[in-house]
């Protein structure tokens, strides 16, 4: 195929291939919230541009006979927070989509070695989606993904501004310093990983009703007392929701389950009516975060319920007026 022709096949599938690349981004986002997972930063991804597509057929000497020959032509990044949740993202991967490649770069390095890490998957949608209008049409279109952690991603940022990606590329006085590098950010991967652990044996454990409230109890307390529906699946905000329960006093485990019993009437009728109305009724709310949500017959998230429960016990002028001040000493700072 000459440069013409494959010029002309690259405009005529570029909609084609956004089309893919925005649907599966979508469904991807979708299940990465389902499953709990936590992104270090949001989907990536992009359409190899024709120059780029040109420049690798001219110096990898490729006959083509369509522009589809290019298993990376799309290409998705996916960067994690957490090194355990690469395991969980792959079985979701294998399960909702078909593997045609697959390769982990990490084996192939020595125990003594450094270098990129990452895993790669060339990817194509399943024939059961195609009946989909968004997906109609796309059965030729395999897409690459790249998944890592972010301290995986910092690594593969830094050494390839350096061009150091193999320990060969690497001049023998910096070899020390760029080992105790690679080192130190997979020990962060490995520590996150001692966190996470630590810290579901601790909420696990029984411990006194009167414990002081942190973060994670306040998730745990939260999360066997309200309905799972309402729990916002992209993260509560349990920091600040602590600081409101502090402040009024409300500060243990057996505290926090007295406030929301006792409230709970209330705030279930104050639920009721909201979930009723209109979504589009109020032109300040997420628009799409709220139509979700109205879907599942929901309204508030388990900090809105929380802040409701707070209203009804010291009333919603005096809790209006903490939470307007907080705000202005927090802009002030």
């Amino acid at each position: 195929m000459s440069d013409g022709a494959l010029a002309s096949d690259y405009q005529r599938r570029v909609g084609e291939c956004g089309r893919l690349l925005r649907e599966v981004t979508h469904q991807l986002e979708h299940l990465i919230a389902e499953a709990g997972v936590t992104l270090g930063v949001p989907l990536e991804g992009r359409i190899k541009s024709l120059s780029s597509i040109l420049e690798k057929r001219a110096r990898k000497a490729r006959e083509l006979s369509s522009i589809t020959d290019f298993q990376d032509l799309i290409g998705l990044r996916v960067i994690l927070i957490f090194h355990r949740d690469l395991g969980r993202l792959d079985q979701l991967l294998r399960a909702r989509f078909t593997v045609v490649e697959h390769s982990d770069t990490a084996s192939q390095l020595g125990s003594n070695q450094f270098g990129y890490q990452s895993l790669h998957y060339i990817l194509k949608i399943r024939d059961e989606w195609l009946t989909l209008p968004t997906f109609s049409g796309l059965n030729e279109y395999v897409f690459e993904l790249q998944l890592r952690t972010l301290a995986q991603h910092i690594w593969a940022v830094a050494s390839h501004k350096l061009q150091y990606k193999r320990e060969e590329s690497v001049p023998q006085p910096v070899r020390r310093s760029i080992s105790r590098v690679s080192a130190l950010l997979e020990t962060v991967d490995l520590e996150f990983d001692r966190v996470l652990s630590e810290r579901e044996t601790y909420v696990l454990e029984d411990g006194p009703v009167d414990t002081i409230l942190n973060v994670d109890l306040l998730a745990a307390t939260l999360d066997a007392l309200l309905p799972e529906k309402n729990k916002d699946e992209n993260g509560e905000e349990y920091d600040e929701l602590l600081d409101e329960l502090v402040a009024t006093g409300i500060d243990t485990v057996s505290k926090l389950t007295v406030l929301i019993r006792e409230t709970w009437a209330e705030v279930r009728k104050e639920e009721a009516r909201r979930a009723a109305d209109d979504p589009l009724d109020d032109p300040e709310e997420d628009w799409a975060d709220t139509l979700d949500r109205h879907a599942r017959g929901v309204f508030f998230t388990h900090a809105g319920l929380v802040r409701n429960a707070l209203d009804v016990r010291f009333g919603d002028r005096r809790m209006l007026d903490w939470r307007m001040t907080k705000t202005y000493l927090k802009g002030a700072t």
